[in-house]
């Protein structure tokens, strides 16, 4: 397995997590997180789309590789899947 294979097996394994761990948050919590989130994912996705997304945008933005992991996916999630202008919170 090379390394670019290995981080992306890395990071599907984090967001599976996330989303897991997402799955298991009291309604409050998510109704609060749907109000911050600043793009809106489809009702059904897998982790590796999301894995993908941000390998993607990682190889079209190389510049940006440095930053914060959470802000890079959130820009490229952002890209991907943007909220509806008519977004009800």
């Amino acid at each position: 397995m090379d390394n670019a294979e290995s981080a992306t097996m890395a990071i599907m394994a984090n967001l599976q997590g996330a989303l897991e761990a997402g799955s298991t948050e009291s309604d409050g919590l998510k109704r609060s997180w749907k109000l911050v989130m600043s793009y809106c994912p489809p009702s059904r996705y897998a982790a590796n789309e999301a894995a993908d997304i941000l390998c993607n945008y990682l190889a079209v933005n190389p510049h940006k590789r440095k930053g914060e992991s959470i802000a890079l996916l959130n820009e490229a999630l952002q890209i991907a899947w943007p909220c509806p202008a008519n977004r009800t919170k």
